[in-house]
Formats: structure tokens, sequence, C-alpha cells
């Protein structure tokens, strides 16, 4: 494919998403054009059906993908590879995984309208740790007095009642503000705050955007699915990648191709028109042009191809500005489940005692992924469990801070060690890591709602943009989702929102 109609720099969700959109909607001749030698982004898989790696080619997947690295292991990776068969026993996801609205996320909906399904696993229940033992969500309330649950329920229907135009009124009100003016109930105030914290895999409540929660909370409503009952929340089956398989299987049954290995050095943009791209491939370069080029790398790394000098100075502060939301990850096999009375649950220690960090104590989160979906589990009987905790890129940078991290872990560990007298007894080995992006763009009030970017450069014609960092609404899945469709709009100049139910548009 020589000369596309649409050239996509970047085959992570966005991507696949927006080109999957065009290459079936409006039959365009669409050209992906990956850097690394597999796609998906930061929603890459590991083993079975996803590939079997050498230490080297898992580390550079994980760090070229998703700008995830590894910070510690036991035993080292090359054994926790060789020894204990990472990739021939179980399916892990490089850290990125979690669907909000399960199976009614955007994901799963669109993969659908184009002809394709998605299965999502859900997560049934939501655990909280109180007085020393896990307590179910529902059971959080029973020593609350009955004046704090009617305000809960107040403060809920209260914010279930705004539209998702009426809730961009709190688009640069961070959540703790918004809680301290809705109500006077200290006991509402905590429960909402350890709700979006848990949501947002944040701990400071100040650097949580109230519309942006609003939006995610009202959203998850509207599907008529719910943490408790399940499907609040999910895994996609067989593994996170299988999001970007659906969507590059629409792009080439469609016509249109994927190169891998394939890195976009420069958008090439003569007078104000963008028409091609310089591309590097097995050590070569050439030039390949295009009606229009879609670039999905974060906005944050956008002058990487596109010179500073193309973008106003409002909009080359904004992207200047943005932080993203990073994490601590961490996967261990077990032999047997820590949790066998609510299995499924979603798991959450609201304060990690030990180290403090920008907002206070962390939470901790952790869910026992291969009881939601038993398909990662490919030989053997142990489990796979997932842990994260946030942490701050910015005032201060705790992500690049080795000795925080190091705390970090030997806290969690600790904490896993002292609820589960057998924990060491019945761990096979553990990775943790570093993500610098979980999420590209943190949902802080300063970056969300119309501080976002738009999809279309704003003076470059024919230049567009996708992912997680542009005009959008939701965190991590959906948000992502909403913005490749947004993106698809502009560049066919369709309304491809029409095609989603209102409350997800």
């Amino acid at each position: 494919m020589n000369k596309p109609d649409v050239l996509i720099i970047g085959a992570g969700m966005g991507g696949l998403i927006t080109g999957a959109i065009l290459a079936k909607k409006e039959k365009m001749k669409v050209l992906v054009l990956e850097k690394e030698s597999e796609i998906g982004g930061r929603v890459i898989s590991f083993g079975g059906p996803h590939g079997s790696y050498s230490e080297e080619e898992y580390r550079r997947l994980l760090r070229g993908s998703a700008d995830i690295w590894i910070i510690r292991s036991e035993p080292t990776l090359a054994e926790i590879i060789n020894k204990k068969g990472l990739f021939a026993n179980y399916i892990t996801d490089c850290a990125w995984h979690a669907m909000s609205g399960g199976e009614r996320c955007r994901y799963a909906l669109l993969a659908k309208l184009l002809g394709k399904s998605l299965s999502i696993s859900p997560v049934v229940g939501m655990g909280f740790w109180s007085d020393g033992r896990w307590v179910q969500l529902n059971d959080i309330f029973k020593g609350w007095p009955k004046e704090s649950f009617r305000e809960r329920d107040h403060v809920a229907r209260t914010q279930f009642s705004l539209s998702a135009e009426e809730s961009s009124e709190y688009d640069h009100i961070n959540v703790e503000e918004y809680l301290w003016a809705k109500t006077e109930d200290q006991n509402v105030r905590d429960y909402f705050i350890t709700l979006a914290k848990y949501q947002f895999g944040i701990n400071d409540p100040k650097r949580m955007s109230a519309g942006e929660w609003i939006r995610m909370q009202n959203f998850n409503q509207n599907t008529g699915l719910d943490l408790m009952r399940g499907g609040g929340t999910g895994a996609v089956t067989g593994g996170v990648k299988n999001i970007a398989k659906v969507f590059a299987e629409v792009i080439v049954e469609s016509g249109g191709e994927i190169r891998t290995d394939a890195r976009v050095k420069e958008v090439i943009i003569k007078g104000t028109e963008a028409n091609g791209v310089v591309v590097e491939q097995n050590g070569k370069a050439s030039k390949i042009e295009a009606s229009a080029i879609v670039s999905n790398l974060r906005m944050s790394k956008v002058f990487e191809i596109v010179t500073k000098s193309y973008f106003p100075e409002e909009l080359r502060q904004r992207i200047e500005n943005i932080f993203t939301m990073p994490g601590i990850l961490g996967t261990f096999e077990l032999k047997e489940l820590l949790e066998t009375e609510s299995p499924k649950s979603q798991f959450v220690l609201e304060r990690l005692s030990g180290v403090e960090l920008r907002g206070g104590l962390p939470a901790l989160a952790w869910e026992q992924t291969t009881a939601v979906d038993p398909t990662r589990v490919l030989k053997g009987k142990g489990h796979i469990i997932q842990t994260w905790i946030g942490v701050s890129p910015t005032d201060p940078d705790e992500l690049h801070h080795k000795e925080l991290l190091n705390t970090l872990c030997e806290e969690k560990l600790s904490f896993l060690r002292k609820q589960y007298p057998r924990f060491d007894d019945i761990l096979e080995w553990y990775i943790i890591v570093a993500a610098e992006a979980v999420y590209g763009i943190s949902p802080s009030p300063g970056l969300t709602g119309d501080r976002r970017p738009g999809v279309k450069h704003p003076l470059v014609k024919n230049l567009y943009f996708t992912g997680d960092t542009v005009t959008q609404w939701d965190v991590g899945s959906n948000g992502t989702a909403h913005g490749a469709i947004i993106c698809a709009s502009a560049v066919s100049g369709k309304d491809y929102l029409s095609l989603l139910p209102p409350y997800m548009r």
C-alpha cells in the first residue's frame, strides 16, 4: 500500500479502533505503522496465543510498547521465564487490563458494530479492608447511622441526574472540593473518596477531576451493571491484547495493512498540509504519502514527529503540561487463591501503611485474575494475582524514586504476608513493574474536559490525533475508545458517536 487514504502512526488501542472504523465503515485504505514488533501498545498480553519470548524480548516489549520497566522479581526474571514457565503456563497482561463497564464497555459494543465479538469476564464483588478483614461494599454501611445512609443515596442520586454535558461544570473542580460542597457527612465523603481512589488509581483526591469522576460513575450506572453483582468492571477474556487483535482483524479484512517494526520519524508537512511520513524500516528510511495522517502517539510525545512550531502556543503549552497516570503493578503466581469467600472481587486497602505519597498513605488494590478469567490458566492449577498502587509523576516525581519504589514493594509484601501467614509457602514467583502511563493523561482538574487536546490539528490540514490523550471522557478503557470514535468522525466528516447509546457519547 503505497498511498493509503489514511496512515495511522501506532498500533495501540486508539490507532486500531480509529483505523477499523474508517476501513470498515468508510471503505478507506488504511495503513497502520507500528514501531514495535507487536501490535497493542499498552494492551499487550503474553503467553499461549500471545507468544513466548526471551528475557531480552520481554523487557524490550514492556519498555517499548507500554513504557514499563521491571523494578523487582523473585526469583530472577530468567528463572521465571525458563524454569517457572511464565509464558507456557499462564496468560498475563503487561499492566493495563481493567474494563470499565464490563461486557457493556465501548470496546465490546464497537467490536459488535464492526462484526466482531470481544468477551469480557466480569469482576463480581468489591472488598474493602476494614478492622483487619475484607468487607464487601454493601457491608460498609451496616455500621452507619441512618442519616449517613440517606445522605449517601442523596449524593449518588444528585450525581446520576447529571448529563455528561452538565457534569462538565465540575471538570476543573477536584473530587475533595466537590464532596465538601455537596455534603457535610464525613462518612459519605470518606466513602466516595475511597471509591474514587480505586476507580482512578490515584491517591490524592485533589488530583481527581470531579466532572470526569461523575461521568465515569454514571456510565457504569447506565449499563445496569455494578461492582457488587458483577460487570461494573472486568478482565478481557484470554488477555487484554485480544482488544488489539479484534480491531486489527477488521482493518486487514477490510483491505487495510498493518506493518510492525516500522518507526515513523517525521510527519511530512508542506505549507499547512500533512501529506505523508518518513518511516524507518529494516534500517532504511523512506517516504509514504497519504491523504490523511492520524497520530496515536501520546500527545506528550507528539513533538517527536511534528515540530513544535506547527502548534499554536496555547495548545503547545497544554501539551507540555500533560502528566500521565503512572502506577506500580505486580503479578504474582500462587499455588492457591488468597480469598475464597468472594474470589472474583476487587480488593482495596485504602491506606497502605509505612510510606507517605502525594495525598497521604497510598491505596493498594488487587484482584485474583485467574478466578475472574479461568482461561488465563494454560497449564497447571495455580493462580495469577495482580496488584497495583498509584504514584505521582510530578510534585514530587514518585515514579523514578528508586528508594520509594523499593519501600512500596516491601510494604505491599509485608501486608500480604501479615494478612496471609501461608503467603510465602504458596508463592511461586512475582514480577513488580513501574508503568509510566497506565493512562496517558492523569484525570486531574487541569487536564480534563475542554483542556484536553482536540483530535484535529487546528492549523495543519489532514493531521489528526487519537488515543487516550485527546478529547474524550472516562478513565482508561472507555476513554480511549471514545477518543478514537471522535477522531474517526473528524477524519470522515460523519458522526460515528451516533452509533453509541446516549450515555456513552
